[in-house]
């Protein structure tokens, strides 16, 4: 669900970019799912792993590797973190999705007659070595996100939570198609980590 975790890397990139290829403007065309509200639960299960790590999780670890991964096999002992409703991404070819790394996200159902095509680029932040080395990754999950910081500001003031998905489509209701009647697992919320 987090893209690099898999492989004990806890912050891979900074930025995912997905390019639309083909029309997906409705439900089960194999459509981007994301968990808009995920961002800060999944980071919050990565500070309780690295907690559970011990030692060899700190910042000051010259073997960021072993940091990751240790971080990485106690994050898959825990609880899933409970990531929210998911949302299916309507696009047309052309249509770019910014996406936080943090951002629980998976490929859905393709039900239509046409393949799906899309193309991802992951972005790291000019300083991401350093803010990865010095542990600030895991204390804020917007730290290099500084067009967004007036949002972060904003949405912190007022108690809520920044969603990683910015966007119409996230804040409309789930999704709900005729074959959820014959496949109801493959339209509920996964518990794969």
């Amino acid at each position: 669900m987090i893209d690099g975790l898999s492989k004990g890397q806890l912050h891979p990139f900074t930025l995912l970019v997905g390019i639309t290829l083909s029309d997906a403007p409705e439900p089960m065309m194999g459509n981007l799912i994301v968990f808009p509200s995920s961002v800060n639960a999944v980071l919050a299960s990565l500070r309780q792993a690295a907690t559970l790590a011990g030692p060899v999780a700190a910042p000051d670890n010259p073997d960021k590797n072993a940091a990751a991964a240790a971080i990485a096999v106690a994050y898959a002992q825990l609880p899933v973190p409970d990531v929210g409703k998911p949302y299916q991404v309507l696009a047309q070819a052309g249509d770019v999705v910014f996406a936080h790394q943090k951002l629980a996200h998976r490929g859905g159902p393709n039900f239509s007659p046409h393949i799906r095509y899309q193309v991802y680029f992951r972005l790291k932040h000019v300083e991401y070595d350093r803010m990865a080395a010095s542990g600030a990754l895991l204390q804020d999950a917007w730290i290099g996100f500084d067009g967004m910081q007036h949002v972060v500001q904003r949405e912190r003031a007022l108690g809520s939570t920044v969603h990683a998905l910015i966007d119409v489509a996230a804040s409309a209701p789930p999704v709900s198609h005729p074959q959820q009647q014959f496949y109801p697992s493959l339209f509920e919320q996964k518990s794969e980590k």
